[in-house]
């Protein structure tokens, strides 16, 4: 009788260790940040300052995210490769997003970025295939490299005055994207910054003198046409083969 009740509390004990585990539903994702998830895939996030980095790295389960006033930061990895959102909802109180922190969201289609953003990290929005447009808020003043690699959705992308510089690779290889409006204030636009756009038949340089680092439009369609007047960017065109034509011509403008 022991043994045969032995056997059946180790038969127990298997079987629930062999029950998948549970998700957590709820915890902390900051020093005072925290976050729910509901059954639906929504997750959460309250509190105020920085969200961790890597805090819900390659999660499968998370469809939506709201994220609450007082958040002033998204760390490193943040919400790299998850695979199932679709939309993001950022706070006015915003300030930083961090490297790579929605890179690999392959569903994401919808997010808004505050306008007290000031930080945008490289390689943010890295192969968010689903993302069809961004507008990009004047204080961020620096589109670093990569920041929007692979967003072979994207089709409108508003960048404007304030911003001084475009990195390496920023809008590489963003397939649809057809026409771009540089504004006033863009001191720089670095290397391979449009490559392989294979859509991109309109730019407008609003400040003819913005320098223009070498292969910033490689694997570009021939109908390309850079629209300014004289100045870095007509030199650039002439020096490249690109076609050019006067800024009052730009379709952008009209």
């Amino acid at each position: 009788m022991k043994k045969r009740l032995l056997l059946q509390g180790l038969l127990i004990l298997c079987c629930l260790l062999l029950l998948p585990a549970q998700a957590e539903t709820r915890g902390e994702c900051g020093p005072a940040a925290d976050w729910t998830l509901s059954d639906d895939g929504v997750l959460t996030i309250t509190g105020r300052g920085a969200v961790d980095s890597n805090a819900f790295t390659y999660r499968g389960d998370i469809r939506e995210v709201v994220i609450g006033e007082g958040v002033t930061g998204i760390g490193d990895y943040t919400f790299h490769a998850c695979s199932s959102l679709t939309r993001v909802t950022l706070p006015e109180s915003l300030t930083a997003i961090g490297w790579q922190a929605f890179g690999d969201c392959g569903k994401l289609a919808e997010i808004r970025l505050p306008e007290k953003l000031t930080w945008l990290g490289k390689e943010a929005f890295w192969q968010c295939g689903s993302l069809e447009a961004i507008e990009i808020p004047a204080g961020v003043e620096v589109i670093r490299e990569n920041t929007f690699y692979r967003c072979t959705r994207l089709t409108g992308v508003v960048i404007p005055e304030g911003i001084t510089g475009i990195g390496v690779g920023a809008f590489s290889q963003c397939g649809r994207l057809q026409e771009v409006l540089l504004p006033r204030s863009l001191a720089r636009l670095d290397m391979n910054a449009f490559y392989s756009c294979a859509s991109l038949t309109a730019v407008t340089f609003l400040n003819p003198d913005t320098v223009i680092d070498y292969w910033v439009f490689p694997e570009c369609p021939a109908e390309l046409v850079l629209y300014c007047d004289g100045g870095r960017a007509q030199a650039y065109a002439e020096a490249n083969g690109i076609r050019q034509a006067p800024l009052s011509r730009s379709p952008q403008l009209e």
